[in-house]
């Protein structure tokens, strides 16, 4: 027991020594010479450059954030790099604001090794790097994603630069550009009775599938990380119900993408108490809400004589009346069309309103005629859907969920 205090002892009295010692080595010359918070120490600490065996040029205007514009061939690309060192502002947990240093040195790798005339199809530099992914063609956008990830990691390998400094990426939803004037979308495709690609588009719109980061490049792509993006489409064509994407999965695929950690759940719906069979798939939100061809399920489950299929339907309701849903019956809009924050590239496309239609009569609830307004994300409930008070009317169902409140 003596010898352990008698340890600890040494190892405080040794702490104490160096308190107010200087720094040794080439990190002692630079600090003693440009101080230990400033940017050249940042650059030597943080990145392993010498700022003295570089060019480092300020290119901030006075009272800004110091910046400064690093060259150098410290990676030696065959030709000298150009980024940038910059004081930064954060908050911390309590709001307390705080200054650090940052760079941007990996977007500058990356545009120096993946250069734009080598960039897959697939690849977007829109706010981030993203692999924009078509739920039309997903498959084979998946693959190329795939190749276009296993290029980049051998360009880095063939550089001698760690995978670690490749910048973070996403698999994305993708939409299909239109032509914009004057910040507002010009497109005669935008009408009621769109197509089903521009449907499912539309649904699938900047939807993030997976973060790629190192660990994906250091080995799990495309085994895992292809199986986790492909449960993710999987969830999502559950969740809106379509039909001929579903199908192409078997039942315990569907099955395992229902627990995928995701922000949205579905639940059976539950009709008048009575809880639908799992193996028939009808699901709900936690509301009771059902998606177009989950209604379909349940009136065909429920011996109702129903006209067409699941992407479109027609049925006679209790009143007597005849009604007619379907994913077709939308009218879609960029969001916003016109806004401070519409840009060329920066916009998603929304449905500005959907509805079914009563007796020739476009509705947007039982209550509300439908008059063709373009709405905007903020005024509906995001996707086209059979509203549970909907339901009701039509049929004289309670339908609810097997959610439950923890």
């Amino acid at each position: 027991m003596k010898e352990f205090f008698s340890s600890i002892l040494l190892i405080l009295a040794l702490s104490l020594l160096c308190v107010g010692c200087k720094r040794m080595g080439r990190g002692g010359e630079l600090e003693e010479k440009y101080g230990s918070d400033s940017a050249e120490m940042y650059l030597y600490d943080e990145l392993g450059i010498d700022p003295e065996q570089c060019k480092m040029v300020k290119i901030s205007e006075d009272g800004e954030f110091p910046a400064y514009e690093v060259t150098t061939d410290y990676y030696e690309l065959g030709k000298e790099l150009t980024f940038q060192v910059f004081e930064a502002k954060g908050s911390g947990t309590f709001g307390n604001e705080y200054t650090y240093w940052d760079n941007d040195v990996k977007d500058c790798l990356f545009d120096a090794i993946y250069p734009q005339e080598a960039r897959s199809r697939v690849f977007n530099e829109n706010g981030g790097y993203s692999f924009w992914i078509d739920p039309n063609s997903f498959d084979e956008d998946i693959e190329a994603t795939a190749n276009a990830l296993k290029e980049i990691a051998k360009a880095y390998e063939k550089c001698g630069i760690k995978k670690d400094m490749i910048p973070l990426m996403r698999v994305e939803g993708r939409f299909v550009d239109t032509e914009r004037i004057d910040g507002v979308t010009v497109s005669s495709k935008y009408v009621d009775n769109a197509p089903k690609e521009l449907i499912y588009q539309a649904l699938f719109e900047m939807e993030l599938i997976s973060n790629i980061n190192e660990i994906s490049f250091g080995g799990s792509w495309p085994g895992a990380a292809k199986n986790h993006i492909k449960k993710h489409y999987l969830f999502w064509a559950m969740e809106n119900g379509l039909e001929d994407i579903c199908s192409r999965f078997s039942y315990e695929e569907r099955r395992e993408a229902l627990s995928l950690d995701t922000g949205n759940k579905l639940y059976f719906a539950v009709v008048d108490g009575e809880t639908t069979d799992e193996s028939e798939e009808v699901y709900s939100d936690y509301k009771g809400n059902l998606s177009i061809s989950s209604f379909y399920k349940l009136l065909k489950r429920q011996g109702w004589e129903v006209e067409g299929d699941w992407y479109h339907y027609k049925l006679r309701g209790i009143d007597g009346k005849e009604y007619e849903f379907g994913y077709d019956l939308c009218g879609l809009a960029a969001d916003p069309v016109s806004s401070k924050d519409a840009s060329e590239n920066n916009y998603s496309r929304t449905f500005n309103n959907f509805y079914y239609i009563c007796d020739g009569e476009k509705y947007r609830a039982p209550d509300i005629i439908y008059d063709g307004k373009v709405e905007t994300r903020i005024d509906i409930n995001s996707y086209p859907e059979v509203y549970r008070y909907t339901i009701k009317t039509v049929t004289g169902w309670d339908v609810t969920s097997t959610y439950k409140e923890n």
